[in-house]
């Protein structure tokens, strides 16, 4: 019983160490707003931004797990309900990425994250 519990409390530990996006509302990764992971991904996996983090985004870090395949951004909110992300896609990367600043003119905002495991 104590290696079933042991067992569990290890798969559970380990999806934090899946694929990780953290997000920050100003340049040079300051301001954080917050961080979405999508754990070990077996296909797509979609997320919202949280809200603090909606239409606010200006720089951003991607941390690629060796299991999952990678990270595209969307510029739309994943509608209740529905499967996937909208809009256009702001961004796609099979690696670490990181980028510090996004220009005023950059109209790719990132609402909503696609893990593609």
């Amino acid at each position: 019983m104590k290696l079933t519990g042991l067992f569990v409390a290890l798969c559970a530990a380990s999806s934090v160490y899946g694929t990780t996006v953290k997000l920050y509302t100003s340049p040079d990764f300051k301001n954080k707003c917050g961080e979405v992971s999508g754990g070990w991904v077996s296909g797509h996996e979609y997320h919202n931004v949280p809200s603090a983090c909606k239409d606010k985004v200006q720089s951003f870090e991607v941390s690629v797990s060796a299991i999952d395949y990678g990270v595209r951004l969307w510029s739309k909110v994943k509608p209740s309900g529905e499967v996937m992300c909208g809009g256009s896609e702001a961004g796609f990367t099979t690696e670490d990425w990181r980028r510090p600043s996004i220009s005023s003119t950059w109209n790719k905002k990132i609402n909503c994250i696609e893990f593609i495991g």
